[in-house]
């Protein structure tokens, strides 16, 4: 997903333009900041609809934390997009797991599953 779009960064409801993924340094005053990330819409090319997002979705991974700035200080925040697009991102001032793991293992596990007995339908005598 990260290859396809761009984080969009808010502080304080003003865009932070020309962002990109990895380390961005913002600089702000002293005081209390209120930051919202979420990933940015897949491109119109984008040919995939339903459960992985489609073209035009207007945001993924929507996530907001209050970030204290003291003066002189610069303070990390760490933000992580979720495994599927309905849940949402991450964020918090140490690096993040994402959301929706569970879930991609359940899916992973089940379609293994299927696989294994479908391949055991073929081989099995009968």
């Amino acid at each position: 997903m990260q290859i396809l779009t761009r984080p969009v960064i808010r502080v304080n409801g003003q865009l932070v333009p020309e962002t990109k993924w990895g380390a961005t340094h913002i600089p702000v005053g002293p005081g209390q900041h209120h930051v919202r990330i979420d990933t940015g819409p897949f491109p119109k090319w984008w040919p995939f609809t339903g459960f992985l997002g489609s073209a035009g979705t207007p945001t993924i991974g929507e996530a907001e934390a209050v970030v204290p700035v003291a003066e002189g200080c610069s303070t990390p925040v760490f933000y992580r997009t979720p495994i599927i697009n309905r849940f949402v991102g991450t964020i918090g001032p140490a690096p993040q797991q994402p959301r929706g793991m569970l879930w991609a293992y359940f899916v992973w596990t089940l379609s293994a599953v299927l696989v294994l007995l479908m391949l055991y339908a073929i081989v099995a005598p009968k």
